[in-house]
């Protein structure tokens, strides 16, 4: 890790004169926006221009977080020299800021999600490292290249590191060595709390109980499976589904494109069950974009001329029988007592 982030850092200590965008996915939540503005204190240290750009927008926790600090944002992107992505590789992930990427120069990928998507092929530097949170990486680097942040970005970066390790249930030693130095930077840790602590949205509560009551659930070998869509909120489902006591919950849903979500529960990861190689095996079948951790993950698909609806069981189809697959096999280890 520690010889990644200083190769990294003199990546970056060697850009000169440069004009560049800071974008993250499209609704940018808060591990999003907290590995973004620390990039752009590093960039104004370092001495070039940085602007940062959420496309379509923060959701609303990132909302709240930026509003609250008084930090500004925009989600209109200009097109720039140089292109710096965070948290996430994959285009579809972009939004309309997608049509960016073939008018960049150079492009640098900042990401924690497994595996790289399909924007790795086009980019000048790339630092991928499985942490918990993208934000986690950014600070490292930060604090290689000794960028002081205000106490407003390191509040901004402990929200992101809190949300993204669900108030650190999922840790690294570097998620901690990356705390350290946010509340050595004066970050606020109450207030990082309180502005992650955000009444759900009525759609949001609605979308959830939809969820639950569609779900198809399956029970294999003492594992209980869901299967379920959503129109919209299709993680926080899934999230929902583990939270009431499946272990692998799958949520289907989107309009345009197929977009899937998946959770596994603490019993099931304990097990070696891996939700990142599940999407990415099926999406190298599909064609698709995937990514995530192997508590939790995502992929897209969207393929012109084919409705997204036929897209989308040919998806769960396939995600539902290599999940079976799987927990066949671990099934099979613990009956050999393995």
């Amino acid at each position: 890790m520690n010889q990644r982030v200083s190769e990294a850092a003199y990546y970056f200590s060697s850009i000169k004169g440069a004009r560049a965008l800071i974008i993250t996915h499209r609704n940018a939540d808060p591990d999003a926006i907290g590995c973004a503005y620390v990039l752009q204190s590093i960039s104004t240290t370092l001495g070039f221009e940085a602007e940062v750009c959420l496309p379509e927008g923060p959701d609303r926790l990132s909302k709240r977080i930026l509003n609250s600090l008084r930090v500004p944002w925009q989600e209109d992107c200009d097109t720039a020299d140089l292109l710096v992505i965070c948290d996430t590789s994959n285009k579809m992930m972009l939004g309309g800021a997608a049509s960016l990427i073939d008018k960049a120069k150079e492009i640098i990928i900042i990401d924690h999600h497994s595996p790289p998507g399909n924007l790795i092929s086009k980019a000048s530097y790339s630092l991928i490292i499985g942490e918990p949170s993208a934000t986690v990486i950014a600070v490292l680097l930060a604090d290689a290249l000794k960028v002081r942040l205000t106490k407003e970005i390191s509040t901004i970066a402990l929200s992101g590191i809190l949300y993204d390790t669900r108030r650190y249930l999922s840790t690294t030693p570097n998620t901690f060595l990356a705390s350290k130095i946010l509340l050595e930077e004066e970050g606020d840790y109450d207030m990082a709390l309180k502005l992650l602590e955000f009444p759900e949205d009525r759609s949001e509560i609605i979308a959830k109980l939809k969820g639950v009551q569609r779900a198809s659930i399956l029970d294999i070998c003492g594992y209980l499976v869901a299967v379920t869509e959503a129109s919209a909120h299709e993680a926080a489902v899934a999230k929902a589904l583990v939270s009431l006591g499946v272990d692998l919950a799958i949520v289907a849903g989107g309009h345009e494109f197929s977009r899937t979500s998946i959770r596994v529960s603490n019993r099931l990861l304990e097990k070696g069950f891996d939700s990142s190689k599940l999407v990415a095996d099926v999406a190298t079948s599909l064609e698709a974009e995937a990514g995530g951790h192997p508590g939790a993950s995502g992929i897209s698909i969207y393929k012109r001329g084919i409705k997204p609806n036929i897209i989308r069981n040919e998806s769960l189809r396939r995600l539902l029988w290599h999940s079976v697959e799987l927990l066949n096999e671990i099934c099979r280890k613990e009956a050999l007592g393995l």
